[in-house]
């Protein structure tokens, strides 16, 4: 503990904490933000559509049951995402299985298909040149593993930079302190009045942004019970630490196109 006037107070600590969460959450959405303008930029640029949208030539629009095959399988293509990852962002593959193409849309098998992915195919058979062509805007995500470590008595509040699905938090009390209840963003996941320790996994959203919060009490001590040098006794800190892990998605924007020829 600093001591004399200058010294920081634990409110003074907390300001400064809160006001890097402010920024690191700000941060946070301006990463989603610039994410979803290069995507649109992408889809845009390329003629494409986003999410349920298809674009299908005219010229092609005559055969509408291979159009309807070939946007079934770019909606499941595309439904198909990884982990820790929101809707629309798709597996980095570099192949695709001629059973997993069938088993996705029966109404494929032995029919002529190709299957391509920003520019790389990932699945042929036969000649599928003459076909009907659907083209949807996606995001290819990669898994990422983050770690964060959260000193008790100067944070009671971690903002995750990256979105996912759960949370892996060992928790970690130190003397005379008791980690009752862990909050993610405002809700009750964890509480014992006796005190939390040990590894737990907690639920979280790839919807928003995920606040961790941590509340404790700490047994007042001996050392507690001292006075600094303004005469006043200082209020007892918590001990102890969190560590955070967690999977997210890196992901960049690219073009699943569809070809089929019945």
């Amino acid at each position: 503990m600093i001591d004399g006037p200058e010294a920081p107070t634990r409110t003074e600590t907390c300001g400064r904490r809160r006001g890097k969460e402010a920024d690191r959450r700000g941060q946070a959405n301006l990463i989603a933000v610039a994410v979803a303008l290069v995507l649109l930029t992408s889809v845009l640029g390329a003629s494409i559509a986003i999410a349920e949208s298809v674009l299908v030539d005219a010229t092609e629009a005559r055969d509408p049951v291979d159009r309807h095959a070939a946007a079934t399988l770019a909606a499941r293509l595309a439904a198909d995402t990884p982990t820790a990852a929101p809707r629309g962002v798709v597996r980095a593959r570099e192949t695709l299985s001629g059973e997993r193409v069938d088993r996705l849309v029966p109404a494929l098998e032995g029919a002529a298909v190709r299957v391509e992915l920003d520019g790389r195919t990932l699945f042929q058979r036969g000649d599928a040149s003459g076909g009907v062509t659907v083209r949807r805007g996606v995001v290819v995500g990669t898994p990422v593993s983050r770690t964060a470590a959260v000193n008790l008595t100067t944070a009671e509040v971690e903002t995750l930079d990256d979105r996912t699905t759960a949370v892996t938090l060992g928790l970690y009390p130190g003397p005379n302190t008791t980690i009752h209840t862990v909050r993610v963003n405002g809700r009750v996941v964890l509480h014992n009045d006796s005190g939390l320790a040990g590894e737990a996994i907690v639920p979280t959203s790839v919807r928003r942004t995920t606040e961790l919060r941590f509340e404790t009490s700490v047994t007042p001590s001996e050392e507690a019970n001292t006075t600094d040098t303004s005469g006043t006794t200082p209020a007892p800190e918590p001990r102890g630490r969190v560590d955070v892990s967690y999977t997210t998605v890196s992901g960049a924007p690219a073009t699943l196109v569809v070809t089929v020829d019945g």
